[in-house]
């Protein structure tokens, strides 16, 4: 529970996957700031809504089974959770390509977006930058088209109110520029103007910034013509005079129900891309020849690494080592075999900290047999190793060496006699 003990420092983090939510409270913890860690994202809002102060970030996972990070961070930003709209956000999660993280860190309201694996030094540095801070969400971009400069103006000033840019109008010829310079997040058009009709701007805006929230403004009361408008890709339409604040309400729903819906579609996309991913992957996992493990580092007090858990093996493991996957996984090496050699800890450990890939052969004592192991960090504090067994490659190299030294020797001694 966050107290107010320990006001100045509490860091939610919201990951389903255990490991990753342990890396990441460590890391916040790195970062000097006390983590409270949670599998799901109902438990850790449950958590914030009873407390009786606020967390300073919330850093989350999106891919999480119930209310996913879209709709946590969506939540969060929301007007139904006001007292935490001011919270920094930090979502870590799977990569997208291109701008796509600038773009959903947007959408979230998220300050930023890091894409997993990420580096420790990385994690803390963008911590560090969003409390500091140094990362703030984008303003919105506004555009409104009204001949009116008193209501342009009073419109103006609560958007600005709210923080966002704003450049206005007077006419479709004006508008029609700006809207060819200037990537717009809203725009409010007034459907009577000096040169046309407001709503000649829809099929432009939507043709060059098709994220864009329109909102159409008129007089008339037509219910054909707000039906037009709304075939058109007008997000909402509203009758004058009209309260400010309204309009704002307007503005941030209407926002709101794209991000959703660009969210889904961009969750649904990922998650198709994830799964035939997945698929290739597990393929590749049980047919490759060579052995595989995923092994979790553990440390000392001193942070020395002193043994490791057996994250994930594939069948090639089990053969090569004669060790079963059940009877390793979610174990340490010391739990499995004692005999150990310091070697194997010490090895992995500097590929885990210093992130440094490793290539080398040597004799495990404890099954006998020699491996030639390659081994890298895929993710922090996590070390992945591919494998072969050369043990007959080497006894045979040995058995030729011994031949030919004997072959030697012989010729030697018939070269004397």
């Amino acid at each position: 529970m966050l107290t107010k003990a320990n006001e100045s420092g509490i860091a939610i983090v919201v990951n389903d996957d255990e490991t990753q939510l342990r890396v990441l409270a460590e890391l916040v913890q790195k970062a000097g700031l006390t983590p409270l860690s949670f599998l799901s994202a109902e438990d850790a809002l449950s958590a914030m809504v009873s407390a009786p102060v606020p967390p300073v970030i919330v850093v989350s996972d999106l891919y999480m089974p119930g209310i996913d990070g879209w709709r946590f961070c969506r939540l969060l930003r929301s007007l139904e959770y006001a007292r935490f709209n001011h919270i920094p956000l930090l979502v870590v999660s799977a990569t997208f390509s291109g701008d796509e993280p600038d773009r959903i860190a947007n959408d979230l309201g998220a300050e930023a977006f890091l894409a997993v694996p990420v580096e420790g030094d990385v994690f803390i540095a963008q911590l560090q930058s969003i409390l500091a801070g140094k990362r703030r969400r984008l303003a919105l971009r506004v555009l409104i088209v009204e001949d009116s400069h008193t209501v342009a103006g009073v419109l103006r000033r609560a958007f600005v109110t709210e923080g966002a840019t704003v450049d206005l109008a007077v006419t479709v010829q004006d508008a029609a520029h700006a809207i060819s310079t200037t990537p717009y997040d809203v725009a409010v058009l007034d459907y009577h103007l000096p040169d046309g009709q407001g709503d000649a701007l829809l099929d432009r805006l939507h043709a060059t910034h098709p994220d864009c929230v329109c909102v159409m403004m008129t007089t008339d009361s037509t219910p054909a013509l707000a039906l037009s408008w709304m075939k058109a890709g007008a997000s909402a339409y509203l009758r004058k005079p009209f309260e400010p604040a309204y309009l704002l309400e307007v503005c941030a729903r209407a926002r709101r129900e794209r991000s959703l819906l660009r969210a889904q579609d961009l969750l649904e996309r990922r998650t198709h891309e994830l799964r035939d991913s997945e698929e290739r992957y597990q393929m590749l996992f049980r047919e490759m020849l060579g052995g595989f493990a995923l092994h979790e580092m553990i440390y000392d007090a001193q942070g020395i690494p002193v043994d490791y858990r057996f994250m994930a093996v594939n069948p090639a493991f089990e053969r090569l080592t004669g060790l079963t996957a059940a009877s390793v996984l979610g174990k340490t090496v010391k739990d499995v075999m004692p005999g150990t050699e310091p070697f194997w800890i010490d090895t992995y450990g500097r590929v885990a900290m210093t992130g440094d890939p490793v290539h080398f052969e040597n004799h495990s004592e404890a099954l006998g047999r020699i491996f030639e192991v390659s081994a890298f960090r895929p993710a922090v504090n996590l070390v992945a190793c591919v494998f072969t067994d050369i043990t007959a490659r080497r006894k045979a190299e040995s058995d030729r060496e011994q031949l030919q030294s004997r072959l030697t020797q012989s010729q030697k001694m018939e070269s004397v006699g």
